[in-house]
């Protein structure tokens, strides 16, 4: 039925003969958007966070929520798409912020057992670096921690939240064009991370997301 429904539809629309006799699009009839693309990517990821997290506490999607907070370090980014991240979630407003060193910041460790084969002496340089805070994770995932440049598999970042029992982070995508800064804290990077302002609000973050139940505060 569906090539047909679309002969259909094409007529209609075009008043062309029939969509089986049309040449293909050309494909700069629709531009590229790299930055929308990213921009939805980030999106999606916030919203599969937030939802794996909700399905952890037993929230189910059917179930209002009255607020999600979202952090990461350009809010702006998300504005546009904010009644679509409430519409996914069930969820009465979004906030974004970027206040993100409220709700948790990140850890680097060097794995030496995997990095010191490779490095040799320059692995305790590394670890050096990463504890004083001159660590920068570069955008293709790898990491500069003084004399050395260590593997995606080499070290390891790790969320300590304000509230871990409802936190967790958003699996960022590597792309180019940017870089994060890993100071003394560790704190940096994308998340997806909120607080709550009522006892009773669930919490979700990674960079931080909240959840609060309907009814609380």
């Amino acid at each position: 039925m569906l090539p047909l429904i679309t002969e259909v539809i094409w007529r209609g629309v075009t008043g062309e003969r029939s969509v089986h006799l049309s040449d293909w699009p050309e494909a700069d009839v629709l531009p590229a958007d790299p930055a929308l693309v990213a921009d939805m990517d980030l999106v999606r990821e916030v919203a599969s966070a937030a939802s794996s997290l909700r399905k952890g506490k037993k929230l189910r999607v059917r179930l209002p929520l009255p607020k999600l907070t979202v952090a990461v370090d350009n809010p702006q980014r998300l504005a546009p798409f904010k009644d679509l991240i409430a519409d996914e979630l069930n969820v009465k407003e979004v906030e974004l912020t970027d206040d993100i060193d409220t709700h948790g910041r990140f850890e680097l460790t060097v794995n030496a057992r995997v990095a010191g084969p490779r490095l040799g002496k320059d692995v305790q340089a590394a670890i050096k670096a990463v504890k004083a805070g001159d660590a920068v994770v570069n955008a293709d995932g790898t990491l500069t921690a003084g004399p050395a440049v260590l593997q995606p598999e080499e070290y390891s970042s790790r969320l300590v939240a304000a509230d871990p029992e409802y936190t967790t982070r958003v699996a960022r995508r590597r792309r180019a064009g940017g870089a994060g800064r890993h100071r003394d804290s560790g704190t940096g990077g994308r998340g997806l991370g909120p607080r709550t302002a009522s006892a009773n609000c669930r919490t979700f973050a990674s960079p931080p997301v909240s959840m609060c139940p309907t009814g609380s505060g």
